[in-house]
C-alpha cells in the first residue's frame, strides 16, 4: 500500500503503518506523519518539504518543532500503552528545487536534534524516550531504509 506526504510517495512493504492526519491524536498533541511498526522497533517519521531555502528550514525553531512532534507522539503512545518496541525518530526533509546542504551543517543540525530530544529548557529527561534519531534528505532515506521505497511525486499528481 502506498502513502503520500509532502509530495513523496512511500511504500513501507509489509510493515504495519499508521498514517496520522493533522490532529488525529487530539488533546492538543502534535503528531508525526507516520508510525511504522517493525518487528524490533517503531519508527516515528516526520516528513517536511522545504520548497526552497533549505538552510532556513533547518533553523533552531524547526528542530524544536521536530522535537515537539516526537515528544507528543511518544506521550500519546505511552498513554495508550502502545510502546512495545524502542522508538526511532526520523525527520525527513525534502530539499526540493535542487537545494542541498553540506554534510557538516546537517551533522550540526542532527546534533541539535539529539540534544533537544534528551532535554528541554535545561531539564534533562529521566527517560530516553527516543533511542535513535535521524535527520535526512529523501536520498538518505532511500539509502538508510532499503526495504522501503520513497520517491518524489510530480506536483499536481
Amino acid at each position: 500500500m502506498t502513502h503520500r506526504e509532502s509530495n513523496i510517495e512511500f511504500d513501507f512493504g509489509s510493515a504495519h503503518v499508521q498514517q496520522i492526519q493533522n490532529d488525529e491524536l487530539g488533546h492538543g498533541l502534535k503528531n508525526v506523519d507516520f508510525i511504522i511498526r517493525e518487528a524490533d522497533r517503531t519508527i516515528l517519521l516526520e516528513v517536511k518539504g522545504t520548497g526552497g531555502k533549505a538552510a532556513d528550514f533547518l533553523s533552531n525553531a524547526k528542530i524544536l518543532e521536530f522535537v515537539e512532534k516526537a515528544r507528543d507522539t511518544y506521550t500519546y503512545l505511552h498513554l495508550t500503552q502502545d510502546l512495545a518496541q524502542p522508538l526511532t525518530f526520523v525527520a525527513l526533509v525534502d530539499f526540493t528545487g535542487g537545494a542541498r546542504l553540506e554534510s557538516p551543517f546537517m551533522n550540526r543540525r542532527h546534533d541539535s536534534l539529539n540534544a533537544n530530544l534528551r532535554q528541554e529548557k535545561g531539564n534533562r529527561w529521566k527517560i530516553q524516550y527516543i533511542q535513535h534519531s535521524l535527520l535526512m534528505s529523501l536520498d538518505g532515506f532511500v539509502i538508510h531504509f532499503p526495504d522501503y521505497t520513497a520517491k518524489r511525486q510530480a506536483v499536481g499528481v
